[in-house]
């Protein structure tokens, strides 16, 4: 995620009350309609998730809805963990 910007944080715990940070990353200063990713972050600051390649392509999708934020490890890893839905909280831009 070297290429984009964190733009949002959140605090989430797990089923076995374990804490764990949430950070959404996007693309400033511009944005971007689709690009949202989504990285789990132990207490620690370890990353525990990873999106390579970060855009998904689905070329049996329609023109100009084939691409998509690769999410995949962290909505598997949400799910085994049962994570709560925190609400994001949103990094102002200068």
């Amino acid at each position: 995620m070297e290429r984009y910007t964190a733009v949002g944080l959140a605090c989430a715990k797990a089923t076995n009350g374990t804490p764990y940070f949430i950070v959404q990353y996007g693309e400033l200063p511009y944005g971007c309609a689709f690009c949202e990713w989504f990285h789990l972050y132990t207490v620690h600051g370890q990353l525990l998730t990873r999106s390579v390649p970060a855009i998904l392509t689905d070329t049996s999708a329609p023109e100009g809805q084939g691409q998509a934020p690769n999410n995949a490890q962290f909505d598997a890893l949400d799910r085994k963990l049962g994570l709560s839905r925190p609400k994001i909280r949103y990094i102002n831009s200068p």
